[in-house]
């Protein structure tokens, strides 16, 4: 009895199973009044099912236990008269298949969406916009090829047929991997965070280490440059490809300094000029290593760099991006 692997169910000393979720620092527990362990998942399902539609209809904590009381009562007083039109049907030697009369937990699936739905709420105070757009994006379209269905009838072969889809979707291994990796998450979400399903059908299914096709390629000074020539001595474009130059910071982080990031840092009785990387005011960084005080270059200083502490008007990465890389694609590098 000791050994049970589902969430949210444990075994009391009489051997009955026992469900119990914290909700709002207290712990929601009763009896399933089953000694079955298959019995006792069946009901776990339901009711936690049940628990994340209360949650957005209702916040009393005695509330919710007094419906999750009588969602088990129904469902236990349901499945005697399944039993008992089972037994009749027996007698009277006309008898219907089981799984036809249990449209009650047949009905009280989880379909990817509404699943989707409760992934996107638990996760969105971790996730960034693009974050929460790109997983989004990966599970519409998910849907879009095999329908809103239960997520439990997601298998290893329906699994390998999506690989294929996004084999065909997409020309960058890299593109049908990030896509992979989206809905692999949901799945696990599903299972460990859920227990929806048992287990995740996407493990084990992915894929090989991916070799990097176009690998970087570092800007020569003399292509530095070049590059400077075709762009107006000291507009927003000059400054952002100096900096780039000389910091190797990364587009995201230019485009999101202010005035304030610009900074002296005391060292050996020195000031140094630097910038800082942070996420302050709501800035956007790739993780916490990402946070960092980057000293100033002395061709940046020589040009002014803290005196004019350049800003950039750009608020998204891509138009900018693709300046960058047109400009370089001028001096065929």
């Amino acid at each position: 009895m000791a050994h049970v692997h589902f969430m949210y169910i444990s075994c009391n000393s009489r051997g009955y199973y026992i469900w119990q979720k914290s909700y709002v620092g207290k712990l929601i527990r009763f009896d399933l009044r089953t000694r079955d362990l298959q019995i006792a998942h069946k009901r776990s399902k339901i009711l936690l099912s049940t628990f994340h539609r209360l949650k957005k209809e209702c916040t009393d904590f005695d509330e919710i236990r007094a419906h999750l009381i009588n969602e088990r009562d129904m469902f236990i007083e349901e499945g005697i008269h399944l039993e008992a039109n089972y037994i009749y049907w027996i007698n009277s030697g006309n008898l219907p298949s089981r799984q036809q009369n249990d449209s009650r937990f047949q009905a009280k699936g989880h379909k990817i969406s509404q699943v989707a739905d409760e992934w996107y709420n638990e996760m969105k105070s971790e996730w960034r916009p693009l974050t929460f757009k790109g997983n989004k994006a990966a599970i519409d379209y998910l849907i879009s090829l095999y329908g809103d269905k239960d997520i439990q009838s997601f298998n290893k072969p329906k699994v390998a047929s999506f690989k294929k889809a996004l084999k065909n979707k997409y020309k960058s291994e890299f593109s049908s991997q990030s896509m992979f990796k989206k809905v692999s998450a949901l799945f696990s979400f599903a299972a460990d965070k859920r227990d929806y399903i048992t287990k995740n059908p996407f493990s084990n299914m992915g894929y090989k280490k991916i070799k990097k096709i176009n690998p970087r390629i570092s800007v020569s000074t003399e292509s530095h440059k070049k590059v400077l020539e075709l762009i107006e001595h000291k507009s927003h474009l000059w400054w952002l490809i100096q900096v780039l130059y000389y910091t190797g910071m990364r587009v995201t982080e230019c485009i999101q300094l202010t005035e304030q990031d610009y900074v002296y840092i005391a060292d050996k009785g020195q000031k140094i000029a630097c910038i800082s990387v942070n996420d302050r005011d709501g800035k956007r960084i790739k993780n916490s290593s990402s946070i960092r005080t980057i000293p100033i270059h002395k061709n940046l200083l020589q040009s002014g760099i803290m005196d004019e502490k350049p800003v950039f008007p750009w608020a998204v990465h891509n138009p900018v991006s693709n300046a960058v890389a047109n400009l370089f694609k001028k001096i065929d590098v």
